[in-house]
């Protein structure tokens, strides 16, 4: 006997992973074109790109690394006041970098401890095609591991 789904004991599971490449489609086309316009000779040409997901795909997409938009956004703006003449504004734009530094030691301390532990715990997971539920083997002899949502 197989692994079986501990919702419904259906046997017809697969990886997580499997489910999400299989929903996900890179699309990319291109198209030229000729034709005559008020007397003259018209040429184009277009390139479309992109990437087609299910709506379960997207529900069951890995985890993503947080990104250091905000911290490296609110250190600039900090800069940018900083240079303001008045003392009011050097203090907010203070608080500007402080808040950026603070914002990008919590993205760096979750991307370093939080995002590896997430994405084993997603590579490890498994969908239930019969009633939709998302588990981890390991999960159903661990009472403490808690499962995805889903």
């Amino acid at each position: 006997m197989g692994l079986q789904c501990p919702e419904c004991a259906s046997d017809n599971v697969q990886r997580v992973s499997i489910v999400f490449e299989s929903g996900t489609s890179t699309i990319q086309s291109r198209t030229a074109g000729v034709g005559l316009v008020g007397g003259g000779l018209g040429v184009g040409g277009a390139t479309t790109k992109g990437v087609q997901q299910t709506t379960l795909s997207q529900k069951l997409a890995p985890p993503s690394k947080h990104r250091m938009k905000t911290a490296i956004g609110l250190i600039i703006v900090g800069l940018i006041i900083l240079s303001a003449p008045s003392v009011g504004a050097k203090i907010f734009g203070l608080l500007f970098i402080g808040g950026g530094g603070i914002a990008g030691y919590l993205t760096f301390r979750f991307n370093k401890n939080d995002y590896p532990v997430l994405l084993n715990k997603w590579r490890s997971s498994f969908y239930c095609n019969v009633c939709g539920s998302v588990f981890e083997p390991q999960a159903m002899l661990d009472s403490n591991s808690t499962p995805l949502p889903g």
